[in-house]
């Protein structure tokens, strides 16, 4: 058995990393390099970028292992059900293995988890639709961080058929 804090312990933990770039002035150069530091010297679980870098990064990371991961309804959660729903079919039409997507969290806060739960029907509906079967998915909704209030969060346990129970934080 390894001991505690040796290379084994250091590159599981990088195993289970994603590297993320969501900066406001990201480029497809920036992609190329995000892609190249998650093979080496060691293999990261996951690059997390913008839906445009997303091609770039597939066609990088092609038989490494290292999934693609990008956004949808980021970063305020705020955009119309439709375009999101349009956004996360060319997001997977383009290679993407996860998305993290932005909730109505706003809505969410003021009581009105019913947009919520709508907007995930719509991308679990378009993942179905895509995919044929809905792949595991996360949901986590930082509610202390958004100053929810208790009676918010505990309407926010929103779920959907397809989808598991959101996870609160």
């Amino acid at each position: 058995m390894p001991e505690r804090g040796s290379v084994g312990d250091a590159e599981r933990a990088l195993s289970c990393l994603d590297l993320t770039d969501l900066g406001d002035r990201a480029t497809e150069e920036d992609a190329v390099r995000l892609c190249a530091a998650a093979v080496a010297p060691r293999r990261v679980a996951a690059v997390c970028l913008w839906p445009r870098f997303v091609t770039t990064a597939k066609r990088s990371l092609a038989g490494s292992g290292v999934k693609v991961a990008t956004v949808a309804n980021f970063p305020s959660g705020e955009e119309r059900p439709g375009k999101v729903q349009d956004a996360i079919r060319k997001m997977l039409d383009d290679g993407a293995d996860e998305i993290d997507l932005v909730i109505p969290y706003r809505r969410l806060i003021a009581g009105r988890p019913r947009t919520v739960t709508a907007l995930l029907r719509l991308a679990a509906s378009r993942i179905r639709t895509v995919f044929g079967y809905s792949p595991v998915s996360r949901i986590t909704l930082r509610s202390r961080r958004a100053g929810m209030s208790a009676r918010a969060r505990r309407s926010s346990a929103v779920t959907v058929r397809g989808l598991p129970a959101i996870r609160r934080r």
